[in-house]
């Protein structure tokens, strides 16, 4: 007799079908019988990608349009899912044993959202742990309880949260979660570090400084999308002081991270100082421009997104396979 599933894994295919594969894989060493998997592709995609090696309870959601974006393909499979819990996924994130019971063990509690840990798969590279860090330092090396917000693009949400909205709605929630998380009650989100992913990092220039400045006019625009026009000047005007605020909650925080991982944090400052600046900078713009500019600024900050394995040097790539992620989770996550 076959498990009812609890937890669905909403994985969208955006780009090449292949570049899925790793991520499955990940998913199906979880050997989780509880857990679905539910690819999202487009209207057009053939998808020639097969499974039949895997020990995965897998179902295919087509989106009725082309062209679709991050946020579009997460609602569809939210939307489209019965069971009482849903994670996001994507084709960059690969999550480590144990990841799937951890989560739905986390929210046994009342809390509606749950963010896994976060782990560089590729700690080679310095200007990957710049972008770690940028966008994902609390949930690195932290511990279990409470946070203000969740981890962007893989949090693990209740069904219930979004009862009763559409899949319009839903993709507005989700083109900036951290907005998203901002207008949930205080403890709404909770960290559990037992739940690992080993997230693929930018390491190219040039995309590096374009996500963070597309970023930045996503998250302004859509944190300020029912706001007076005197609040979104304010806060506008407040946006040039985010980087030295966040600058000095991460280097306080780096401080008590163990050796490599404090080097690597510490020789990547540079770009995490520039980093900061460009994302305020398209935070004043996101402010300024409404939510209209955020969803025309979301398209390019999809393709950013999205493309990871385009842009990430061939070179790193190459060691990135289950034994280098393994041996990578045996001497950092145990530091938690």
């Amino acid at each position: 007799m076959s498990v009812k599933p609890t937890l669905t894994a909403v994985l969208p295919v955006l780009l090449k079908p292949e570049y899925v594969r790793f991520t499955l894989e990940h998913l199906a060493a979880q050997k989780y019988p509880e857990l679905e998997v539910l690819l999202v592709i487009p209207k057009e995609d053939s998808f020639s990608l097969t499974w039949d090696d895997l020990d995965l309870n897998i179902r295919i959601v087509k989106a009725d349009t082309t062209g679709l974006s991050a946020a579009e393909a997460w609602a569809l499979g939210v939307w489209s899912t019965t069971t009482p819990l849903v994670v996001l996924c994507e084709d960059h994130s690969f999550p480590q044993p144990g990841w799937a019971e951890a989560l739905v063990q986390a929210h046994e509690g009342s809390w509606p959202s749950v963010s896994p840990a976060v782990i560089n798969p590729t700690p080679q590279n310095i200007l990957s742990w710049a972008d770690m860090i940028l966008n994902f330092q609390p949930y690195f090396q932290t511990p279990t309880g409470p946070t203000r917000t969740g981890m962007g693009h893989n949090t693990c949400y209740k069904t219930s949260l979004f009862q009763n909205k559409t899949r319009e709605d839903i993709a507005e929630l989700l083109r900036s979660e951290t907005s998203f998380h901002l207008s949930l009650p205080t403890g709404s989100c909770y960290h559990q570090p037992r739940a690992v992913v080993a997230h693929l990092n930018i390491t190219n220039h040039k995309v590096f400084w374009l996500h963070k400045l597309l970023g930045g006019i996503v998250f302004g625009g859509q944190r300020c999308a029912h706001w007076s026009l005197s609040k979104r000047l304010v806060f506008a005007a407040g946006s040039w002081l985010i980087p030295a605020v966040r600058l000095h909650r991460i280097w306080k925080t780096a401080q008590h991270y163990k050796d490599p991982d404090r080097r690597a944090v510490s020789r990547s400052l540079p770009y995490i100082v520039g980093g900061l600046v460009i994302h305020a900078f398209g935070e004043f713009m996101g402010y300024l421009s409404g939510p209209r500019g955020s969803r025309r600024a979301y398209v390019h900050y999809t393709n950013v997104e999205t493309e990871r394995w385009v842009y990430t040097d061939p070179s790193i790539c190459a060691g990135l396979d289950e034994v280098g992620v393994g041996n990578y989770i045996a001497t950092t996550v145990n530091q938690v």
